[in-house]
Formats: C-alpha cells, sequence, structure tokens
C-alpha cells in the first residue's frame, strides 16, 4: 500500500538542545499528523553541527537507545510512524561519540547507524562509524541510512542496496555536494531515497536546502527551497509505492561479478608510485557516430571518423597539447546484434587483419590518442572490445566487456579484466562500456587504479535515463543540462576522474555524448556537452590543491567495511538487533 514519506529541513541551534529537541518534537508531530508514515530529519538535527572539538559536544550526546529516543517513541506511537532521528550518540561503554541516526518506529527503538566517513568538521570529535551499513526490515519496507559524506562513497549505498534495502534515509548537512549524488546512487541502486537537509548557515559553513525525495528510477519526487530561495526551514512530502521496491535497476544487482571486484578491498594510500606525479593537459574530445545505416562498410567508418579527427587534433596542436579522441562502442563495424555468428566472426577478424592496422597507423600521422572499438574473436569466443591505440600508433590496451547488454549477450563473452593504462601526455586512462558503467564497481576499481580519464562506450538502444535534477543554481551547466545524464556525472565525481562519454547519434540527430566534469557544484566546472556531434574539453589532471580530490577520496575509503562487495552470495545480516550491535562492538 502506498504511504507517505517527509523530509522535515530543519536548523537547530548550537548548544541548544532542548530548544532543538522541542522543535524537533513539533514539526515530527506537524508531518505524521499529515499522513507521514516516515519522517527524516537532518544530520545531527538535535545538536547543530559545528562543534570544534569533543568537550563542545559532549553535553549534547546521549545514548542510544536513551532519553531522546524514547520522547520521540511516543511521538511514533502515536502516529504509527517510522522516525530516522540524526543526533550525536555517546556510548557509555567506550566514551566515544559518534555522529549517529536512529530508526524509531511504533514499536520503539529499531536500530541505529553510525556515519563511516567522516567529513573534517566532525572528525575533531566524532569516532568512524563501526556497524558497517545495516537494513531494517519495517512493515513500511526495508530501511537502510547514511549520512552526509557517505554519499561520495558508492560503497555507502550499494552494500545497504545488495541486502535488499528498498528506501535510504539520508540525513545530512550538506553544502551541495553530497546531495548531488542521491540522484545517480537511486537510480544505479533502485531505491527509494529521502534526504533531509538544512539551509541556513552555521559558524560560516552555509547548508544548501534543497532536501527532496528520488524515486528507484532516478526521479525527483519533491525538493525543498534552497539556501538560495531564502533557506526556509519546511517539511516535504512524497508517495512512496512498494510497487516500485523491485525494478530494473535492482534487478541488475543479480548481474554484478564481484569475482572481478577484488581491487575494492585494497587501500593502495597515502603512497602509491604508479599515480600520476604530475597534472596533465589533455584535449578530450568525445564523437558521436552517425545514425545507423548511414554508413554501409568499414572504409566507410573509417572515412568518417579520420574526417572528424582531423580538424580536432590541428587545433590540439596549436594549442600545444596532447589529445585524446573516443568513439562510441562498435565505432569500427557499426552495429552487429543481427549477424549471424559466421558473419560476426568474420567481420571481427576483417577489422582486426585489415583495418586496425589503418587505424593505428592514422593515430601515428595525426599524432592523437584514439579508443575505437569492434568485435574482437579471440580464444575462441567473441568479445565487445575497445583498443586504446597511442599517439605512436601502439596499441596500449585492449578492454573486453565485463558486464553486457540484453541484446550483446546474443553474441558476445563477457571479459574478465578491469585495467587502467598510463599513456605519456595523458596520465592514466581506463575503457569501460554503457553497461558496465551502471556497476559502480567498476568506475571505483578504475579510480583505485588512478585512472585520470575514463572512456565510456554507449552502443545501441543507449539508455535514457534522468539529467541531473538538483536545482539549476547549484549547478554549473545550465541549459546543457538537459543534455547529461546525472549517473555518468556521479561517475565522475565519486572517482575523481573525467568521464569520456561517446554515444551514437539519436534518430533525430541529437546526442547526449559529453564530457563530464569532475566537480560541477563547489568548483563549478563545466561539462562539455555535444555541438555537431563532438563534446571537446580540455583538462587539467589531477587537482592537488582542491579540497576534495582522488588522493583525499583514495585515502578516505574504509574498506574494511566493504567486504559485501566482493563476496559471492554474501550472507550479511539485513537488520541488527539492539543486542547484535552490542556484541559487535564489544
Amino acid at each position: 500500500m502506498n504511504f507517505l514519506a517527509s523530509a522535515i529541513q530543519f536548523h537547530p541551534q548550537l548548544g541548544k538542545m532542548e530548544d532543538n529537541i522541542q522543535r524537533l518534537e513539533a514539526a515530527v508531530e506537524q508531518a505524521a499528523s499529515s499522513g507521514a508514515r516516515l519522517i527524516v530529519t537532518p544530520e545531527l538535527a538535535t545538536s547543530g553541527y559545528m562543534y570544534k572539538e569533543r568537550k563542545n559536544i559532549l553535553p549534547f550526546s546521549d545514548t542510544i537507545p536513551g532519553e531522546t529516543t524514547d520522547r520521540f517513541h511516543r511521538l511514533c506511537v502515536k502516529w504509527n510512524s517510522y522516525l530516522v532521528l540524526g543526533m550525536p550518540e555517546y556510548d557509555k561503554e567506550t566514551g566515544l561519540l559518534y555522529n549517529s541516526a536512529v530508526l524509531i518506529g511504533p514499536e520503539g527503538y529499531i536500530g541505529k547507524y553510525r556515519k563511516t566517513h567522516l567529513w573534517e568538521a566532525e572528525a575533531h570529535w566524532a569516532t568512524p562509524g563501526n556497524l558497517g551499513f545495516p537494513v531494517f526490515y519495517t512493515e513500511i519496507g526495508k530501511i537502510a541510512i547514511n549520512i552526509c559524506m557517505d554519499a561520495v562513497y558508492m560503497e555507502s549505498s550499494r552494500i545497504p542496496a545488495l541486502n535488499g534495502a528498498d528506501i535510504l534515509a539520508f540525513p545530512t548537512n550538506s553544502s551541495a555536494q553530497t546531495i548531488s549524488m542521491l540522484q545517480g546512487w537511486a537510480t544505479l541502486n533502485g531505491m527509494y531515497v529521502v534526504s533531509s537537509n538544512r539551509a541556513d548557515e552555521e559558524e560560516g559553513f552555509q547548508m544548501a536546502g534543497a532536501s527532496a525525495i528520488w524515486s528507484p528510477y532516478g526521479e525527483k519526487l519533491v525538493e525543498a527551497n534552497t539556501s538560495l530561495d531564502g533557506g526556509n526551514e519546511e517539511i516535504i512530502y512524497a508517495v512512496i509505492d512498494p510497487a516500485h521496491y523491485l525494478n530494473p535497476n535492482k534487478e541488475r544487482l543479480l548481474r554484478r561479478r564481484p569475482d572481478i571486484y577484488k581491487s575494492l578491498m585494497l587501500h593502495i594510500g597515502p603512497w602509491n608510485y604508479r599515480k600520476s606525479l604530475h597534472p596533465a593537459e589533455v584535449g578530450i574530445h568525445c564523437l558521436s557516430g552517425p545514425v545507423q545505416g548511414e554508413l554501409k562498410s568499414l572504409s566507410d567508418f573509417f572515412a568518417y571518423w579520420a574526417a572528424q579527427v582531423a580538424p580536432l587534433r590541428e587545433k590540439d596542436k596549436y594549442k600545444g597539447v596532447e589529445s585524446l579522441f573516443v568513439l562510441p562502442a562498435l565505432s569500427a563495424t557499426g552495429f552487429v546484434s543481427h549477424l549471424p555468428y559466421e558473419e560476426l566472426v568474420l567481420l571481427s577478424q576483417r577489422f582486426a587483419v585489415e583495418w586496425l592496422p589503418e587505424y593505428q597507423i592514422y593515430a601515428k600521422t595525426l599524432e592523437a590518442n584514439l579508443v575505437v572499438s569492434a568485435p574482437e574473436c579471440a580464444d575462441g569466443n567473441v568479445y565487445l572490445s575497445a583498443w586504446i591505440i597511442n599517439s605512436s600508433g601502439e596499441i596500449e590496451h585492449v578492454h573486453r566487456s565485463t558486464h553486457l547488454r540484453e541484446e550483446e549477450r546474443q553474441w558476445a563473452t563477457q571479459g574478465d579484466d578491469l585495467i587502467t593504462v598510463p599513456i605519456k601526455g595523458l596520465g592514466r586512462v581506463g575503457v569501460i562500456f554503457e553497461e558496465e558503467g551502471y556497476y559502480p564497481e567498476v568506475t571505483t576499481s578504475y579510480g583505485i587504479q588512478r585512472a585520470d580519464v575514463v572512456a565510456l562506450l554507449a552502443g545501441e538502444q543507449s539508455d535514457e535515463e534522468y539529467a541531473p535534477l538538483i536545482k539549476d543554481a547549484f549547478h554549473a551547466n545550465g541549459k546543457d543540462r538537459k543534455t547529461l545524464k546525472a549517473v555518468w556525472e556521479n561517475l565522475a565525481m565519486s572517482i575523481q576522474a573525467y568521464i569520456a562519454f561517446a554515444a551514437w547519434e539519436k534518430s533525430d540527430g541529437t546526442s547526449t555524448t559529453a564530457v563530464y566534469a569532475i566537480d560541477p557544484y563547489y568548483e563549478k566546472e563545466k561539462t562539455a556537452a555535444a555541438r555537431n556531434g563532438t563534446a571537446s574539453k580540455k583538462v587539467t589532471t589531477l587537482r592537488n590543491e582542491a579540497w576534495y580530490n582522488q588522493q583525499q577520496w583514495i585515502v578516505s575509503r574504509r574498506v574494511e567495511h566493504y567486504y559485501p562487495l566482493i563476496s559471492e552470495g554474501h550472507a550479511l545480516a539485513p537488520a541488527l538487533s539492539p543486542q547484535e550491535e552490542d556484541d559487535m562492538m564489544a
């Protein structure tokens, strides 16, 4: 049965715990009396956020369960509602403090989550969470919790999704970046996300507002006002339909391949001799293929791409930068799903013998780095493959798609390797196909290998997802945003590598080809959308001076909690009882 969920955009005051709780009780009562069965409050809603050290926040913390949870339990009983409450937790056994969120229902205390990935502000007083990412069974669905900075790490929402979570509650104090990630995680994990943020300023830190509820398809169901709209407190509501707990995005989880995700458990930092040591200036060009059927032969495809690449390379030479040209999936042959197997094998062999050398010669002639794709016949199998050819005409790497779309599974075998390669003048480069992009384990593996650029190749029937739907004022791209995909933007930001997305043109001549920027929110770096079939962007890799970059992401990952991602048929308990929590902490 459908039910209402609500997010309370609430502004707690530092050092005024009793006043905060009283105002929260009134807001929770208002939401519950309006019919909300699930209610989510911001991060540290009972205390406020910007405390300098442990002694400052200690007087405003409480045990879980404790007096604070008891007070809100009375409201949950009265209105038969479930509440996710952000609060500082005092652990009486160890004396440690945690940035926590508690789930309370009509039956009382259900469970708690301790923030795993701390932002610098609370790291001066809080201990990183030690409970993992539990999922709690309730009569309205299976509920998990992340808090603020957790959104930067795909593992935080992915593990609850693997354990069957239907809803992710997200208390936060975000200034835009973490809430911008939620649309993508809702889509990639196939679950509702209920996000509660603040829109006020505290100790010089401005929260963004824009509390929101997202569907399992990445649709924005409702969004609150922002700090730019005046920063008001408010309560937002949206209908959650349990019929959508099962959906194609969640079903994709069944096709995961834990056997190839082992690098997720590596923690290569802070030292890594393989990473790029110096920033590189690179001209990235993603080319759109013509509408299928316009090109008939392998020579037609070669001539088409050669005509597109040459003038762009000349411009980059004039600017004194290296070039990387990314072509769509099956760029050298066109789509092949309709071909009989014997013709497919002959086509792949002809490409390898006659035309791959031509692409190598062309790359060397232009001094251009090139990613080209075709079926590959090897080891008695046919693969959906892509070749990285360097500016000297040498093949640096052949990537075989590790996850395949339904039409691709009819003719191709899955590859097994996720590898980035160092290329002179570019840095480390990886290649993935579109279906692989829907498995954040893949791109995260590349991020761990210090990818500077990831080429993302789209094939036939490219999926249509929502564009980034967070409020316009926070996003650098303005009118171009409608041609972008929220999931690809997510991946670029999460691993801090440029995503070079090349797609075929649609029947109306439009294209979603783009070069995705690393940070279109804080640094306001523009994503390059397609113009006349090409998306071009001059980038500088590494960003060593940025407050958040790939190095910071690498060293702050909490790999001890990520085991479910690489365990085949893992059996995590979907919900933790208070006794089980105590046992884990002991």
